[in-house]
């Protein structure tokens, strides 16, 4: 992938190219900021959720190309893709941190916005040494290791215990952005006797049971559901629902400070789940 696939999009005001400097290199990191579903109709937009660039316009940094929570989109409504769903995955409550290779070799974490977000400061101060070699091994080869990274400090409603963890999610090629099967992330870490734990998955064998799931699972935000092209399709538990507070209370302080926050997805997600009818025209942010 090269930043020139993403230039009909430079003159789009719901997009950025942001320029920051990491270890004395210079990278664009290219994301959107508020979106409406006229965005969407150009498919090259999916990818401006955090990818980075160096100053040659390579991709350093293949984040996920943004995806869509259940009904919220008419692709995604549930009788479209109920029966094409291949892999239920857990969807963990923290922020997603990815990392880059620089030229002096150090691996250097960010948020979908930033290298310099709190979230981002955070995550380098706690990256072990388990996951800068897990990382390496995988940028070595054009392949970025994508990670849900939880801590106390940044608790948004699940509880995950007291000490800092990354959990990987997936690895995407930053060439042609494929993802590497579940499987074979698996086998490397069996190969590597890597404590890193993977996402968590889950079987089902009918829609009415995930639905059932849905509605009584505690304890987890809710599932990503992968489909057989590749798509991503996320959706909530009941409990989530409940327990997030824009369930029963939205407030203009609250949406500002969740573009702040990087966190305005998670309460357009709660307002689909629950039933609001969303204008089509509505912004959001991650």
């Amino acid at each position: 992938m090269h930043i020139s696939e993403l230039d009909s999009l430079r003159n789009n005001p719901m997009i950025r190219f942001k320029n920051e400097e990491v270890d004395g290199e210079q990278y664009t990191i290219v994301h959107y900021m508020i979106a409406n579903s006229e965005l969407w109709t150009n498919p090259v937009a999916l990818e401006a959720r955090g990818n980075v660039y160096n100053s040659n316009g390579d991709c350093v940094c293949a984040c996920f190309p943004k995806f869509f929570n259940l009904n919220e989109r008419p692709e995604n409504q549930e009788n479209l893709i109920k029966d094409n769903i291949v892999l239920f995955e857990e969807k963990k409550d923290g922020s997603l941190v990815t990392p880059i290779l620089t030229p002096k070799g150090n691996i250097v974490f960010k948020t979908k916005k930033s290298f310099y977000s709190d979230v981002a400061l955070l995550a380098n101060q706690c990256v072990t040494e388990d996951i800068l070699k897990l990382s390496r091994i995988y940028l070595e080869e054009l392949l970025t290791p994508l990670f849900e990274f939880t801590h106390p400090e940044t608790q948004i409603v699940i509880n995950y215990g007291p000490k800092p963890q990354f959990t990987l999610l997936a690895v995407r090629d930053m060439i042609n952005g494929q993802e590497i099967p579940y499987e074979y992330l698996k086998e490397d870490l069996a190969q590597l006797n890597s404590s890193i734990p993977l996402i968590n998955t889950y079987s089902f064998s009918t829609w009415d049971q995930f639905r059932n799931t849905l509605e009584t699972t505690k304890g987890i935000e809710g599932f990503v559901l992968i489909l057989d092209d590749g798509r991503r399709v996320k959706v909530k538990t009941e409990e989530y629902l409940r327990l997030h507070r824009v369930y029963t209370e939205l407030r203009q302080r609250d949406v500002a400070e969740a573009c702040v926050d990087e966190t305005l997805d998670d309460i357009l997600g709660v307002l689909v789940q629950s039933g609001f009818n969303l204008s089509p025209k509505i912004g959001r942010a991650s």
